[in-house]
């Protein structure tokens, strides 16, 4: 299951559900004592008339503190992770990317994300259970 927004001309984002997962020693962001690495896939569709230029920045919270996001782009089951795509998306396009973060309490995680900061709302997905 995955949670959709999608924007008057087309474009949509989606999150799926947080999935547990185990940052390999390349990641280089801070873990808490008692935090819990969830990996979300996004996928950004292009339904407008418009060639859309990405530039995401996922934002999260959880348990009432921010969570950290996790930059680790060696992770051979989510390669790249922490590092959102730039590439020109056409009309009629999907490109999808995993982002992950450190959360303190996975059944309680609020995520806030646009497709680009420049031109879209951010969506804001709350309660996305684990």
């Amino acid at each position: 299951m995955s949670h959709v927004a999608t924007y008057d001309d087309g474009v949509s984002i989606s999150m799926s559900q947080p999935s547990e997962f185990t940052p390999t020693n390349l990641d280089y962001m801070p873990r808490a004592e008692g935090d819990t690495s969830v990996v979300f896939k996004v996928v950004l569709t292009n339904n407008s008339s418009e060639v859309l230029e990405p530039i995401v920045f996922p934002e999260a919270s959880s348990g009432g503190k921010p969570a950290i996001m996790v930059a680790d782009v060696g992770n051979p089951d989510y390669p790249n992770l922490g590092m959102a795509p730039t590439m020109s998306i056409l009309p009629g396009q999907t490109i999808e990317f995993y982002t992950a973060f450190n959360v303190a309490d996975p059944s309680n995680i609020t995520l806030e994300v646009s497709p680009t900061s420049f031109k879209y709302e951010n969506a804001i997905f709350t309660n996305i259970p684990f």
